[in-house]
């Protein structure tokens, strides 16, 4: 990640008695963003630690001890505590390492950005933390709202469509045959396994109801289009990719327009030009929050089905929620619900498999991270369904053209990582450019809805030519994703070699 645009939320204590040392240190991290709070005694630092707990504390040499270690770490448990100490006694100080300290810089700095680096660890790993905190909330609060909308659903739903059944056998307005096949039907579809076979009981029953071919359109919010899925008296064979693409309407498409289908010109069209019919029935499966599914029945007027039909469409609607909502469950832990590829929490876990497997067999493992460029201008000018649908095609079309032992995961709200094992940088590289002209030359007017194209920037590290673990190979690449957005836009940028690296082993460039 790009720490760089979140250390001004980090508060750095700088104690020190020595005058120079203090303001130089000073000036070095405010000039890199981070707040900063100088003190001349650790009982000035202790008595605004209540009021303004810090991140990190610095210490001069003469502070570094393990008393004034436990201190300040029982007062500030989750503060990172640098020691700045004389270069020849920097040795001394390593046995600190093990009782809370977290890193220790030889003083004067031979590069300024040595301790800038140790401050930035620390903040990612605050950073990391603090977002895998959030994204553990929002799954679990994901989990028991979507737990609580399923038993409501299942509690309701299927009830009230029950009752209404009691009520039209009560009425007398309708066939006793067919309401059994409703009541049978409405138990079957209730009981279903999967949402194919209530989808399928649901249009074989309305096909023997009206004679007539019954088909069911499901929605891609991505693509802004309604496709043949499923019907009874149709060939699908013979209407293969028929569909709608709503993108194509000049006026705009918004998914709320399908509550109404029957409305729909587009729709109209397709029916009489397909089927050669100009009456028929239209009805939206609405799963709950919204509709996913359109049944299109080739017959206008259904008579004394008309009741049963909607009954039934009822049904079905609240089977599929159910369906989907079991679904969201199961994968809310594990993949980002807009992109469905992996979060950021099981990403990392992937990265940390995938490193120990590097390490076992010697062979390289690559990373890219792939942002979308002016996001947060498109994002300001456009609304979530539209960003979500970008990022989602953005990840659909890496994941695409990625081998399947590839990990793709969502790593930031424009950021998408691509792990490559077995792969040096020159491979990695080679397959950022590649990804870097396809997204370039890639049409998403249809989801965009403006002439405007798309690019995106993305920054390659490997393992082990660049970094020493995971968690550098991750802030590797990401450095060099930031030095793209700073020179520009539409750009692969390789990691640096730091200096004087040592590569944990050798490996020939794939």
């Amino acid at each position: 990640m790009n720490i760089r645009k979140y250390r001004s939320s980090f508060r750095v204590y700088i104690v020190d008695h020595q005058d120079d040392r203090r303001s130089s240190i000073g000036d070095i991290l405010s000039a890199m963003d981070y707040s900063v709070a100088e003190h001349e005694s650790i009982d000035s630092a202790i008595s605004t630690i209540p009021v303004d707990p810090p991140h990190f504390v610095v210490l001069g040499g003469d502070f570094v001890a393990p008393t004034e270690v436990r201190q300040l770490l029982d007062l500030c448990p989750e503060s990172h505590l640098v020691a700045v100490v004389e270069a020849g006694r920097v040795q001394e100080y390593y046995p600190l390492l093990t009782k809370g300290l977290y890193d220790v810089i030889a003083w004067p700095l031979h590069d300024a950005h040595q301790l800038v680096a140790a401050i930035d660890r620390g903040a990612e790993r605050d950073y990391f933390m603090y977002q895998n905190e959030q994204i553990k909330e929002q799954v679990k609060s994901l989990k028991t709202e979507l737990a609580q909308r399923a038993e409501a659903i299942a509690q309701s739903e299927p009830k009230t469509a029950i009752t209404l059944v009691d009520e039209l056998v009560v009425s007398g307005d309708t066939d006793e045959g067919v309401i059994e096949e409703l009541q049978n039907a409405t138990s079957e579809i209730l009981s279903a396994t999967t949402s194919g076979q209530g989808v399928d009981t649901y249009l074989q029953t309305i096909h023997r109801w009206v004679q007539r071919p019954v088909c069911l359109f499901k929605y891609l919010a991505a693509r802004r289009s309604l496709f043949l899925a499923m019907a009874a008296g149709v060939s699908l064979d013979e209407h293969r990719g028929l569909g709608i693409d709503f993108s194509r309407e000049k006026e705009g498409f918004g998914a709320h327009l399908l509550k109404d289908p029957s409305a729909l010109p587009m729709l109209r069209d397709l029916v009489r030009t397909t089927f050669k019919v100009d009456n028929f029935t239209a009805l939206p499966i609405d799963e709950g929050d919204s509709v996913r599914s359109v049944v299109v029945i080739l017959q206008g007027h259904m008579g004394n089905k008309t009741i049963p039909t909607r009954l039934l469409t009822k049904v079905l609607g609240a089977h599929l929620s159910i369906m989907a909502l079991q679904n969201r469950l199961h994968s809310a832990e594990q993949v980002d619900p807009v992109t469905q590829v992996w979060n950021r929490e099981n990403f990392e876990i992937k990265l940390q498999q995938e490193m120990s497997r590097s390490r076992r067999t010697h062979l390289p493992l690559s990373m890219i991270v792939a942002s979308v460029d002016n996001f947060g201008d498109l994002r300001a000018n456009t609304d979530q369904e539209t960003a979500d649908i970008l990022m989602r095609s953005l990840a659909g079309m890496i994941r695409r053209n990625s081998r399947v032992n590839d990990v793709v995961g969502r790593l930031n709200e424009d950021e998408i990582g691509l792990l490559l094992a077995h792969t040096g940088s020159r491979g990695a590289a080679i397959k950022a450019e590649r990804l870097r002209r396809m997204v370039e030359a890639a049409d998403f007017t249809k989801v965009l809805r403006r002439d405007q194209g798309i690019t995106i920037s993305l920054g390659v590290s490997e393992y082990p030519s660049f970094c020493h673990d995971g968690d550098e190979l991750l802030r590797s690449a990401d450095d060099a994703l930031f030095q793209v957005k700073e020179a520009g836009f539409n750009k692969v940028c390789m990691a640096p070699l730091p200096e004087g690296f040592v590569a944990d082993f050798e490996v020939g460039q794939r």
